[in-house]
Protein backbone atom coordinates (compact mmCIF):
# COMPACT_ATOMS: atom_id res chain seq x y z
CA UNK A 1 0.00 0.00 0.00
CA UNK A 2 1.26 3.43 -0.79
CA UNK A 3 1.19 6.42 1.86
CA UNK A 4 0.96 9.92 0.42
CA UNK A 5 2.35 11.71 3.28
CA UNK A 6 1.28 15.23 1.09
CA UNK A 7 -2.37 15.01 1.47
CA UNK A 8 -5.13 12.47 3.11
CA UNK A 9 -5.29 9.20 3.93
CA UNK A 10 -4.87 6.77 0.98
CA UNK A 11 -7.63 5.83 -1.20
CA UNK A 12 -9.13 1.66 -0.83
CA UNK A 13 -11.60 -0.13 -2.33
CA UNK A 14 -12.98 -1.86 0.69
CA UNK A 15 -13.98 -1.17 4.38
CA UNK A 16 -11.29 -2.75 5.83
CA UNK A 17 -8.22 -2.11 3.65
CA UNK A 18 -9.92 1.53 4.14
CA UNK A 19 -9.62 1.15 8.01
CA UNK A 20 -5.71 -0.45 7.80
CA UNK A 21 -4.82 2.34 6.01
CA UNK A 22 -6.49 5.32 7.53
CA UNK A 23 -4.31 4.19 10.68
CA UNK A 24 -1.49 3.74 9.16
CA UNK A 25 -2.18 7.06 7.78
CA UNK A 26 -2.40 8.68 11.01
CA UNK A 27 0.89 6.74 12.42
CA UNK A 28 2.85 8.32 9.70
CA UNK A 29 1.09 11.71 9.83
CA UNK A 30 3.54 14.58 10.45
CA UNK A 31 2.04 17.38 12.05
CA UNK A 32 5.53 18.94 12.66
CA UNK A 33 8.94 19.40 11.65
CA UNK A 34 10.69 16.40 11.53
CA UNK A 35 14.18 16.90 13.34
CA UNK A 36 16.58 16.05 16.04
CA UNK A 37 16.20 18.87 18.32
CA UNK A 38 19.46 17.71 20.04
CA UNK A 39 21.73 14.45 20.93
CA UNK A 40 20.99 11.17 19.99
CA UNK A 41 24.59 10.14 19.98
CA UNK A 42 25.22 7.40 22.60
CA UNK A 43 27.76 10.02 24.89
CA UNK A 44 29.99 7.34 25.97
CA UNK A 45 30.80 6.53 22.18
CA UNK A 46 31.35 10.30 21.22
CA UNK A 47 33.81 10.35 24.43
CA UNK A 48 35.62 6.79 23.40
CA UNK A 49 36.53 8.39 20.23
CA UNK A 50 37.65 11.78 21.11
CA UNK A 51 39.97 9.60 23.95
CA UNK A 52 41.92 8.15 20.41
CA UNK A 53 41.36 11.14 18.19
CA UNK A 54 44.99 12.63 17.23
CA UNK A 55 44.85 16.82 17.16
CA UNK A 56 46.34 18.20 14.18
CA UNK A 57 46.40 21.80 13.80
CA UNK A 58 45.36 23.93 10.49
CA UNK A 59 42.54 21.34 10.22
CA UNK A 60 39.28 21.13 8.30
CA UNK A 61 36.22 19.54 9.94
CA UNK A 62 33.20 17.64 7.89
CA UNK A 63 30.36 16.65 10.46
CA UNK A 64 27.08 15.60 9.69
CA UNK A 65 24.51 17.72 11.60
CA UNK A 66 22.06 14.91 12.97
CA UNK A 67 21.61 15.95 16.49
CA UNK A 68 24.44 17.77 16.83
CA UNK A 69 26.79 15.48 19.05
CA UNK A 70 29.59 16.98 15.75
CA UNK A 71 30.02 19.26 18.47
CA UNK A 72 31.92 17.47 21.18
CA UNK A 73 34.30 16.90 17.96
CA UNK A 74 34.71 20.53 17.32
CA UNK A 75 35.74 21.75 20.61
CA UNK A 76 37.98 19.41 21.01
CA UNK A 77 39.78 19.13 17.53
CA UNK A 78 39.43 22.99 17.23
CA UNK A 79 39.71 23.70 13.40
CA UNK A 80 39.83 26.44 11.29
CA UNK A 81 37.34 25.42 8.45
CA UNK A 82 34.20 23.38 9.87
CA UNK A 83 31.50 22.30 7.37
CA UNK A 84 28.40 21.36 8.90
CA UNK A 85 26.24 18.70 6.22
CA UNK A 86 23.27 17.32 6.16
CA UNK A 87 20.64 15.52 3.80
CA UNK A 88 17.68 16.96 5.66
CA UNK A 89 17.31 20.96 4.96
CA UNK A 90 15.12 21.06 7.87
CA UNK A 91 18.22 19.71 9.92
CA UNK A 92 20.59 22.34 8.60
CA UNK A 93 18.04 24.73 9.28
CA UNK A 94 17.79 23.83 12.94
CA UNK A 95 21.80 23.66 13.65
CA UNK A 96 22.12 27.32 12.24
CA UNK A 97 19.32 28.44 14.53
CA UNK A 98 20.98 25.96 17.07
CA UNK A 99 24.74 27.62 16.66
CA UNK A 100 22.89 30.75 16.51
CA UNK A 101 22.06 30.41 20.29
CA UNK A 102 25.65 29.61 21.08
CA UNK A 103 26.90 32.88 19.39
CA UNK A 104 24.41 35.03 21.48
CA UNK A 105 24.62 33.19 25.20
CA UNK A 106 27.74 33.84 26.75
CA UNK A 107 27.26 31.03 29.24
CA UNK A 108 25.64 27.23 29.08
CA UNK A 109 23.39 28.63 31.57
CA UNK A 110 22.11 31.77 29.62
CA UNK A 111 22.27 28.70 26.50
CA UNK A 112 20.10 26.24 28.40
CA UNK A 113 17.49 29.07 29.29
CA UNK A 114 17.12 30.39 25.57
CA UNK A 115 16.97 26.77 23.98
CA UNK A 116 14.41 26.18 26.37
CA UNK A 117 12.83 29.05 27.26
CA UNK A 118 12.94 28.68 30.76
CA UNK A 119 14.75 30.40 33.52
CA UNK A 120 17.56 28.07 34.55
CA UNK A 121 17.30 26.18 37.85
CA UNK A 122 19.87 23.31 38.38
CA UNK A 123 17.09 20.57 39.55
CA UNK A 124 16.08 19.23 36.00
CA UNK A 125 12.90 18.30 37.02
CA UNK A 126 11.71 21.98 38.35
CA UNK A 127 13.09 24.00 35.32
CA UNK A 128 11.61 21.74 32.58
CA UNK A 129 8.99 21.30 34.65
CA UNK A 130 8.22 25.29 33.99
CA UNK A 131 6.28 26.35 31.68
CA UNK A 132 7.82 27.91 28.53
CA UNK A 133 8.43 31.97 28.76
CA UNK A 134 7.20 33.59 25.86
CA UNK A 135 9.11 36.57 26.38
CA UNK A 136 12.32 35.23 26.99
CA UNK A 137 11.58 33.55 23.62
CA UNK A 138 10.93 36.65 22.11
CA UNK A 139 13.89 38.41 23.67
CA UNK A 140 16.20 35.34 22.38
CA UNK A 141 14.26 35.65 18.72
CA UNK A 142 15.53 39.21 18.74
CA UNK A 143 19.15 38.60 19.16
CA UNK A 144 18.74 35.63 16.14
CA UNK A 145 20.41 35.73 12.65
CA UNK A 146 18.20 33.07 11.13
CA UNK A 147 15.01 34.26 12.88
CA UNK A 148 12.37 31.92 10.75
CA UNK A 149 14.15 29.13 11.74
CA UNK A 150 14.21 29.63 15.38
CA UNK A 151 10.37 30.63 14.79
CA UNK A 152 9.92 27.79 13.18
CA UNK A 153 11.57 25.10 15.29
CA UNK A 154 12.06 26.41 18.87
CA UNK A 155 8.44 26.76 19.57
CA UNK A 156 8.19 23.08 19.89
CA UNK A 157 10.64 23.11 22.92
CA UNK A 158 8.36 26.52 24.04
CA UNK A 159 5.33 25.21 24.26
CA UNK A 160 6.26 21.23 24.94
CA UNK A 161 4.21 19.99 28.34
CA UNK A 162 6.82 18.10 30.72
CA UNK A 163 6.44 15.14 32.34
CA UNK A 164 8.68 12.45 34.34
CA UNK A 165 10.67 11.49 31.26
CA UNK A 166 11.28 15.18 30.11
CA UNK A 167 9.65 17.36 27.83
CA UNK A 168 6.62 16.14 25.43
CA UNK A 169 7.12 16.78 21.76
CA UNK A 170 4.14 16.67 19.73
CA UNK A 171 4.89 15.77 16.03
CA UNK A 172 8.32 15.08 16.18
CA UNK A 173 8.85 11.55 15.60
CA UNK A 174 12.77 12.03 15.89
CA UNK A 175 12.24 13.97 19.06
CA UNK A 176 9.23 12.87 21.14
CA UNK A 177 10.90 13.29 24.41
CA UNK A 178 13.97 15.75 25.49
CA UNK A 179 15.94 16.36 28.20
CA UNK A 180 18.56 18.39 29.69
CA UNK A 181 21.28 15.47 31.16
CA UNK A 182 21.68 12.06 29.33
CA UNK A 183 22.58 8.85 30.49
CA UNK A 184 25.92 7.39 31.07
CA UNK A 185 25.03 5.17 28.29
CA UNK A 186 22.42 3.82 25.23
CA UNK A 187 20.02 6.52 23.53
CA UNK A 188 16.51 5.65 24.04
CA UNK A 189 14.36 5.50 20.87
CA UNK A 190 12.44 9.24 20.37
CA UNK A 191 14.43 10.26 22.66
CA UNK A 192 17.17 13.53 22.61
CA UNK A 193 19.48 14.95 24.85
CA UNK A 194 21.46 18.17 25.50
CA UNK A 195 23.85 15.99 27.66
CA UNK A 196 24.20 19.02 30.09
CA UNK A 197 27.69 18.08 32.66
CA UNK A 198 29.55 16.31 29.65
CA UNK A 199 31.03 17.49 26.43
CA UNK A 200 30.84 20.58 25.47
CA UNK A 201 28.68 21.36 27.65
CA UNK A 202 30.48 19.71 30.64
CA UNK A 203 31.13 23.14 32.43
CA UNK A 204 31.73 26.72 31.42
CA UNK A 205 35.22 26.32 30.10
CA UNK A 206 34.16 23.81 28.06
CA UNK A 207 31.21 25.86 26.30
CA UNK A 208 33.70 28.88 26.11
CA UNK A 209 35.88 26.49 24.61
CA UNK A 210 33.81 25.49 21.77
CA UNK A 211 32.19 29.21 21.35
CA UNK A 212 35.76 30.33 20.81
CA UNK A 213 36.60 27.74 18.17
CA UNK A 214 33.08 28.70 16.02
CA UNK A 215 33.79 32.10 16.12
CA UNK A 216 37.44 31.59 14.76
CA UNK A 217 36.37 29.05 12.04
CA UNK A 218 35.25 29.84 8.50
CA UNK A 219 31.54 28.09 8.88
CA UNK A 220 29.84 26.96 6.28
CA UNK A 221 26.76 24.89 6.39
CA UNK A 222 25.65 22.49 3.54
CA UNK A 223 22.52 20.85 2.41
CA UNK A 224 23.59 17.64 0.53
CA UNK A 225 23.97 14.02 0.88
CA UNK A 226 27.61 12.86 1.91
CA UNK A 227 28.27 11.46 -1.77
CA UNK A 228 27.56 14.80 -3.44
CA UNK A 229 29.53 17.31 -0.49
CA UNK A 230 32.31 19.20 -2.09
CA UNK A 231 35.18 19.88 0.55
CA UNK A 232 37.90 22.30 1.02
CA UNK A 233 41.02 20.20 1.21
CA UNK A 234 43.56 22.55 2.20
CA UNK A 235 45.33 22.90 5.28
CA UNK A 236 47.10 19.88 6.90
CA UNK A 237 44.28 17.04 7.90
CA UNK A 238 40.31 16.39 6.69
CA UNK A 239 38.84 15.66 9.59
CA UNK A 240 35.27 13.81 8.96
CA UNK A 241 32.49 12.81 11.60
CA UNK A 242 29.78 10.49 10.02
CA UNK A 243 27.07 10.16 13.13
CA UNK A 244 25.27 7.21 12.12
CA UNK A 245 25.71 7.17 8.24
CA UNK A 246 27.90 4.14 7.86
CA UNK A 247 25.24 1.99 9.61
CA UNK A 248 22.34 3.47 8.09
CA UNK A 249 24.00 4.68 4.44
CA UNK A 250 26.79 2.27 3.67
CA UNK A 251 27.34 2.66 0.11
CA UNK A 252 27.25 5.91 -0.49
CA UNK A 253 29.33 6.93 2.57
CA UNK A 254 32.31 4.11 1.49
CA UNK A 255 32.25 5.57 -2.04
CA UNK A 256 32.71 9.05 -0.40
CA UNK A 257 35.46 7.99 1.68
CA UNK A 258 37.84 6.10 -1.56
CA UNK A 259 36.70 9.56 -3.31
CA UNK A 260 38.54 11.21 -0.18
CA UNK A 261 41.85 9.18 -0.56
CA UNK A 262 41.73 9.92 -4.90
CA UNK A 263 41.15 13.66 -3.95
CA UNK A 264 44.12 13.97 -1.70
CA UNK A 265 46.75 11.66 -2.88
CA UNK A 266 46.43 14.08 -5.61
CA UNK A 267 47.22 16.58 -4.07
CA UNK A 268 51.08 15.55 -3.56
CA UNK A 269 51.28 16.85 -0.17
CA UNK A 270 51.78 15.67 3.13
CA UNK A 271 48.11 15.34 5.06
CA UNK A 272 45.99 13.34 7.23
CA UNK A 273 42.48 11.93 6.41
CA UNK A 274 40.98 11.22 9.61
CA UNK A 275 37.33 9.60 9.71
CA UNK A 276 34.91 8.28 12.58
CA UNK A 277 31.84 7.10 13.03
CA UNK A 278 29.40 6.98 16.46
CA UNK A 279 29.57 3.66 16.48
CA UNK A 280 32.80 2.54 15.08
CA UNK A 281 36.76 2.60 15.35
CA UNK A 282 38.85 5.99 14.23
CA UNK A 283 40.64 5.08 10.64
CA UNK A 284 43.42 7.13 10.04
CA UNK A 285 44.33 7.79 6.35
CA UNK A 286 48.48 9.33 6.43
CA UNK A 287 49.59 10.84 2.75
CA UNK A 288 53.10 11.20 1.96
CA UNK A 289 54.26 13.63 -0.99
CA UNK A 290 56.44 12.13 -3.48
CA UNK A 291 59.69 12.03 -2.46
CA UNK A 292 62.08 9.83 -4.70
CA UNK A 293 64.55 7.36 -2.73
CA UNK A 294 66.02 5.35 -5.56
CA UNK A 295 67.22 6.50 -9.03
CA UNK A 296 65.30 3.92 -10.98
CA UNK A 297 61.98 2.61 -10.96
CA UNK A 298 62.78 -0.84 -9.35
CA UNK A 299 64.73 0.72 -6.35
CA UNK A 300 62.42 3.42 -5.31
CA UNK A 301 59.57 1.15 -4.93
CA UNK A 302 61.77 -1.42 -3.02
CA UNK A 303 62.94 1.01 -0.36
CA UNK A 304 59.35 2.49 -0.03
CA UNK A 305 58.31 -0.96 1.31
CA UNK A 306 61.52 -1.51 3.22
CA UNK A 307 60.61 1.44 5.38
CA UNK A 308 57.96 -1.09 6.32
CA UNK A 309 59.98 -4.37 6.47
CA UNK A 310 63.72 -3.20 7.40
CA UNK A 311 64.55 -5.59 10.32
CA UNK A 312 61.16 -7.12 11.07
CA UNK A 313 59.91 -10.95 9.91
CA UNK A 314 58.19 -10.59 6.65
CA UNK A 315 56.21 -12.76 4.53
CA UNK A 316 56.01 -11.80 1.49
CA UNK A 317 53.25 -13.01 -1.37
CA UNK A 318 54.02 -13.03 -5.05
CA UNK A 319 52.34 -13.91 -7.57
CA UNK A 320 55.20 -15.91 -9.87
CA UNK A 321 59.02 -15.30 -9.99
CA UNK A 322 59.23 -12.07 -9.53
CA UNK A 323 59.80 -10.31 -6.06
CA UNK A 324 61.53 -7.89 -3.58
CA UNK A 325 63.27 -10.86 -1.63
CA UNK A 326 66.60 -9.24 0.35
CA UNK A 327 65.80 -5.79 -0.86
CA UNK A 328 63.47 -6.03 2.28
CA UNK A 329 66.06 -5.47 4.19
CA UNK A 330 64.03 -7.84 6.63
CA UNK A 331 65.82 -9.64 10.03
CA UNK A 332 63.62 -12.72 8.25
CA UNK A 333 61.64 -13.53 5.43
CA UNK A 334 59.63 -16.09 3.75
CA UNK A 335 58.53 -15.96 0.18
CA UNK A 336 55.46 -17.66 -1.06
CA UNK A 337 53.36 -17.88 -4.30
CA UNK A 338 49.75 -17.26 -4.34
CA UNK A 339 49.70 -21.19 -6.15
CA UNK A 340 50.85 -22.84 -3.31
CA UNK A 341 49.64 -20.50 -0.39
CA UNK A 342 47.78 -22.08 2.03
CA UNK A 343 47.15 -19.84 5.10
CA UNK A 344 45.53 -22.37 6.97
CA UNK A 345 49.04 -24.57 6.70
CA UNK A 346 51.11 -21.39 8.35
CA UNK A 347 51.15 -21.62 12.68
CA UNK A 348 52.76 -18.76 13.43
CA UNK A 349 52.55 -14.86 12.83
CA UNK A 350 54.97 -12.07 10.87
CA UNK A 351 55.53 -8.99 11.85
CA UNK A 352 54.63 -7.53 8.70
CA UNK A 353 53.25 -9.40 5.13
CA UNK A 354 53.81 -7.75 2.08
CA UNK A 355 51.31 -8.20 -0.85
CA UNK A 356 53.35 -7.96 -4.73
CA UNK A 357 51.44 -6.84 -7.28
CA UNK A 358 48.81 -9.70 -6.80
CA UNK A 359 45.86 -8.09 -8.37
CA UNK A 360 47.75 -6.52 -11.26
CA UNK A 361 50.36 -9.27 -12.25
CA UNK A 362 50.29 -11.20 -15.54
CA UNK A 363 48.64 -14.03 -13.87
CA UNK A 364 44.68 -13.29 -14.89
CA UNK A 365 42.55 -16.07 -12.82
CA UNK A 366 43.06 -13.70 -9.64
CA UNK A 367 39.99 -12.00 -9.63
CA UNK A 368 38.37 -9.27 -7.60
CA UNK A 369 37.19 -11.35 -4.57
CA UNK A 370 40.16 -13.79 -4.42
CA UNK A 371 42.68 -11.14 -4.11
CA UNK A 372 40.66 -9.35 -1.20
CA UNK A 373 40.27 -12.38 0.58
CA UNK A 374 44.21 -13.22 0.13
CA UNK A 375 44.53 -9.76 1.96
CA UNK A 376 42.35 -10.65 4.82
CA UNK A 377 44.44 -13.87 4.90
CA UNK A 378 47.75 -12.00 4.79
CA UNK A 379 46.38 -9.44 7.45
CA UNK A 380 45.28 -12.38 9.93
CA UNK A 381 48.94 -13.90 9.91
CA UNK A 382 50.79 -10.14 10.26
CA UNK A 383 50.95 -7.76 12.24
CA UNK A 384 51.08 -5.20 9.64
CA UNK A 385 49.91 -5.41 6.43
CA UNK A 386 51.93 -3.41 2.99
CA UNK A 387 49.89 -3.80 -0.49
CA UNK A 388 52.08 -2.79 -3.72
CA UNK A 389 50.01 -2.44 -6.82
CA UNK A 390 50.70 -1.14 -10.22
CA UNK A 391 48.42 2.26 -10.39
CA UNK A 392 45.52 2.42 -13.28
CA UNK A 393 46.69 6.37 -13.12
CA UNK A 394 49.48 6.44 -14.13
CA UNK A 395 50.90 7.61 -17.37
CA UNK A 396 53.60 4.59 -17.27
CA UNK A 397 50.20 1.95 -18.56
CA UNK A 398 48.39 1.97 -21.16
CA UNK A 399 45.03 -0.46 -20.31
CA UNK A 400 45.30 -3.53 -18.55
CA UNK A 401 43.82 -4.92 -15.45
CA UNK A 402 45.20 -2.72 -12.91
CA UNK A 403 43.32 -0.97 -9.62
CA UNK A 404 43.58 2.59 -8.83
CA UNK A 405 44.04 4.14 -5.64
CA UNK A 406 40.50 4.41 -4.92
CA UNK A 407 39.89 1.18 -5.59
CA UNK A 408 42.36 -0.11 -3.69
CA UNK A 409 40.89 2.51 -0.98
CA UNK A 410 37.22 0.87 -1.24
CA UNK A 411 38.63 -2.26 -0.70
CA UNK A 412 40.87 -1.98 2.74
CA UNK A 413 37.50 0.81 3.54
CA UNK A 414 36.30 -2.72 5.55
CA UNK A 415 38.78 -2.26 8.38
CA UNK A 416 37.53 -0.88 11.22
CA UNK A 417 40.22 0.89 13.04
CA UNK A 418 42.61 1.36 10.68
CA UNK A 419 45.69 3.31 10.28
CA UNK A 420 47.19 3.51 6.54
CA UNK A 421 49.71 5.34 4.98
CA UNK A 422 49.75 6.09 1.34
CA UNK A 423 52.50 6.84 -1.21
CA UNK A 424 53.68 6.65 -4.75
CA UNK A 425 56.81 4.80 -6.24
CA UNK A 426 58.80 6.46 -9.06
CA UNK A 427 57.57 6.04 -12.59
CA UNK A 428 58.83 6.32 -15.99
CA UNK A 429 56.57 8.77 -17.42
CA UNK A 430 55.28 10.10 -13.73
CA UNK A 431 55.83 10.03 -9.75
CA UNK A 432 52.86 7.38 -9.42
CA UNK A 433 53.65 4.03 -11.35
CA UNK A 434 53.08 2.10 -8.00
CA UNK A 435 50.55 2.55 -5.31
CA UNK A 436 52.25 1.21 -1.39
CA UNK A 437 49.93 1.07 1.44
CA UNK A 438 50.60 0.03 4.79
CA UNK A 439 48.07 -1.13 6.94
CA UNK A 440 47.37 -1.70 10.88
CA UNK A 441 44.61 -2.23 12.89
CA UNK A 442 44.65 -0.18 15.33
CA UNK A 443 41.58 -0.72 17.23
CA UNK A 444 38.18 -2.55 16.77
CA UNK A 445 34.94 -0.77 17.71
Amino acid sequence: MIIDRRGGPPKASGAGVFSAGLRLWKKFRRTGPQVYLASREDIFHVQRLLSRLPIIQNSTYLGVIGGLGTLNFIAALEPIRIMLVDIHKDQVEYAQAFLDLIRISASREEFVERFFSRKYVSDEAAFLGQKGDRALFDQTLRNMRHQEAFQKYFPLIRDAPSGPEGLHIRGNDLCRRLKLTGPPRGTPLGENFLYFGEGWLRDEASYARLRSVLGRAELIFVHSSIADVEVNLSGNCLYFHGSNVLDSSPRPYRRFLSGMHRKLSGLDRDAAFIHFSTYHAVNITWFKKFRPLGQDVHRDCALKVAAWTRGKDVLELVPGDYRFGRELEAGSFEVKKVKTFHPARIRRRYDVAVSHILFGSRFRRLGRRRFEKLLDELLNLAEELVVVEHNSESLDFRGGRRLSLEDIARILGKYDGAEMQVEFSRGERDAKRNIIIGLRIREQS
